[in-house]
């Protein structure tokens, strides 16, 4: 069985069922209004190998046009979504279950993008956070996620 074989059934493995592992990050605010938890760079970079094994054009995504670099993160408000600057638990650390890993293709909302590679997540304490502020409890009913890798069209 070749290489690419082996690591695409690991990664359908990863995708078919929970992990179930908990991790927290604190809650930050990016200077145009977008809310995200903060997580170590390296949740990427670990798995993009596994990933070009794959996929060998698949690569981290770059921030958009008035998007800021802020690495690995689970997106928790989106800039549009809220305009008011005070934001309660910015900072707080929030906790979250890694549920499987997510390959999308043709995301939606990213023309430019052909398969996106996220982490999914499940978080009651980010979906209280979020109602308390006045949202549903999830952007657009999408779930929680760390998006891994994409590849471009």
């Amino acid at each position: 069985m070749s290489n690419y074989s082996n690591n695409l059934g690991y990664l359908l493995k990863l995708a078919s069922k929970p992990l179930e592992l908990e991790l927290s990050g604190p809650l930050k605010r990016a200077p145009n209004g977008y809310c995200y938890l903060e997580l170590p760079r390296s949740i990427r970079t670990s798995f993009l190998g596994l990933i070009r094994s794959i996929s060998p054009e698949a690569h981290i995504p770059t921030p958009k046009d008035d998007d800021h670099d802020i690495g690995a993160h689970i997106s928790v408000i989106n800039k549009k979504e809220l305009d008011t600057k005070d934001i309660e638990g910015l900072n707080k650390e929030f906790p979250f279950t890694i549920e499987g890993l997510d390959i999308i293709e043709d995301p939606e909302g990213w023309p430019e993008v052909k398969t996106c590679y996220t982490i999914r997540c499940e978080s009651k304490a980010l979906e209280k956070f979020r109602q308390s502020n006045g949202l549903p409890k999830r952007y657009k009913d999408h779930n929680f996620h760390i998006t891994l890798a994409v590849v471009d069209r």
